[in-house]
């Protein structure tokens, strides 16, 4: 099934036509082109927003392989079936985000809408952490798929919004917050159920998730409040 899967994407690509053509390369190295992707991200507000809340996302929320099966195993005293109720949720939620987010077509999302599925996901992790039964656990898991994948979409958005010359960079970074963070979450989710409790992890997770949030959030209206100042004759 894996291998039809991307039988059917490079087929997919195969039917797409883009216009114009790579833009030189500047000729200076490797390190020089790294480097220069760096300062555009780091120097763009909106794409370094959006790394902030997938950092955050990735770090805390996307640890579904390691907090699910303690839930189920040491909070619900539940067995494979249980385990497999659960992810079953949390795939639907997830498909759900993704309809949700294709069905906004190729705009950019607003910052609101970036900032309010990252505090929406955060928040689920810290009502799932008081959960004692079956049907609520899914229910959570199901909002939790779905916010979570409504917002990684939103901020690849941003993140490809980058000039032609330099979107290949950014969306490396983008991947290697997405993909190179999550390993360090799951990492401290064992860690503190290790010690205190799965319950504990996920309240852990969402706060300090949330706490991201507002630290954001507060960064960016600073922001507009400053570009605001400025444009006052």
């Amino acid at each position: 099934m894996s291998g039809l899967g991307c039988a059917v994407s490079v087929a997919v690509l195969v039917t797409l036509r883009a216009e114009g053509l790579p833009r030189a390369r500047s000729g200076d190295g490797v390190l020089a082109d790294m480097r220069t992707g760096l300062q555009y991200a780091l120097g763009t507000p909106e794409i370094r927003l959006t790394l902030g809340l997938l950092f955050l996302v990735s770090l805390f929320v996307f640890n579904f392989t390691v907090y699910v099966p303690l839930v189920v195993r040491t909070v619900l005293h539940l067995g494979a079936e249980g385990f497999g109720l659960l992810m079953a949720c949390l795939g639907m939620g997830a498909v759900t985000g993704a309809l949700t987010v294709g069905a906004m077509g190729a705009r950019r999302p607003p910052a609101a809408v970036m900032f309010g599925t990252a505090t929406l996901a955060c928040s689920t992790l810290v009502l799932l952490s008081a959960v004692r039964v079956l049907w609520l656990a899914a229910a959570l898991l199901f909002l939790t798929g779905l916010f979570g994948s409504c917002s990684w979409p939103a901020e690849y958005r941003h993140a490809a919004s980058a000039p032609d010359e330099l979107r290949g960079r950014v969306m490396s970074l983008y991947t290697l917050v997405w993909g190179g963070v999550f390993p360090i979450g799951a990492f401290l989710v064992g860690a503190v159920s290790e010690q205190w409790g799965v319950g504990t992890s996920l309240l852990v997770n969402g706060t300090a998730g949330l706490l991201g949030v507002v630290f954001l959030l507060s960064w960016w209206t600073s922001r507009d409040g400053s570009i605001a100042r400025h444009r006052e004759p």
